[in-house]
């Protein structure tokens, strides 16, 4: 199963605005593919050249509500893979929870840049830092549980050591200790309470806003709406 999500748009970097994350639920493997855009064509042929050649086609296929994702093109494309197309709850992030956080980590990795428009020159050692990064839940890096090892980071400076196993006998006990492997579902996130100005705790009206996805254009972009409940204070 194979979470993906766009993100962006970002700033112009190399031609490219977004990011294809695609995340594989058991490995917890991050990909990332920059794009020029987020029509659903040029997320089908990113998907196509990264993952599908890289890792063959994936059963499940998770996406959010997005065009993209509902268009006829992609439905008959994860048709031609052999793929169910699952689809997310509207307005639920935590559906697609899996990709969510690695957004988190990935954007936070390239905003700390000093040049945040050369994003395309410094994702591919954000990725390589996400897939080394040991997963809590799961005891183990993404790249262990893909590859059999750790990857060999720049910073070490001790190389790993090279074990004289035949390539049939490496490849007998990877795939005994992957049939082992139980399956665990990806972390929730800590509930942390959110952020409500004090103001908005004793007023008595709110602006609300009309959903920009309604179908029907609006001239009006919010109105007045009386409180009633409070869940909290």
């Amino acid at each position: 199963m194979v979470h993906i999500d766009i993100v962006g748009p970002l700033p112009h970097s190399q031609g490219q605005r977004y990011i294809l994350a695609c995340a594989d639920r058991f490995t917890r493997w991050p990909e990332a593919v920059p794009i020029p855009d987020a029509m659903a064509k040029t997320i089908a042929i990113a998907f196509l050249q990264t993952w599908i050649s890289r890792f063959g086609c994936p059963s499940e296929i998770v996406t959010d509500q997005g065009l993209q994702s509902a268009s006829h093109l992609f439905r008959k494309f994860t048709e031609l893979l052999g793929s169910t197309r699952l689809r997310t709850a509207a307005y639920h992030p935590a559906c697609n929870r899996l990709v969510e956080h690695f957004h988190r980590h990935l954007k936070q990795a390239l905003i700390a840049q000093a040049d945040r428009t050369r994003w395309t020159e410094h994702l591919p050692l954000v990725l390589l830092s996400l897939r080394a990064l040991l997963k809590i839940d799961i005891g183990c890096s993404p790249a262990e549980l893909v590859y059999g090892t750790p990857l060999y980071l720049p910073v070490e400076v001790v190389p790993p050591s090279q074990p004289n196993i035949p390539p049939h006998d490496f490849i007998s006990r990877l795939r005994n200790a992957c049939a082992a492997l139980p399956f665990i579902s990806p972390r929730a996130c800590s509930s942390l309470p959110s952020f409500v100005p004090p103001v908005h705790c004793t007023s008595s009206f709110a602006w609300t806003e009309f959903d920009c996805l309604s179908k029907t254009p609006t001239s009006d972009v919010s109105q007045s709406c009386v409180v009633r409940p409070r869940t909290s204070s």
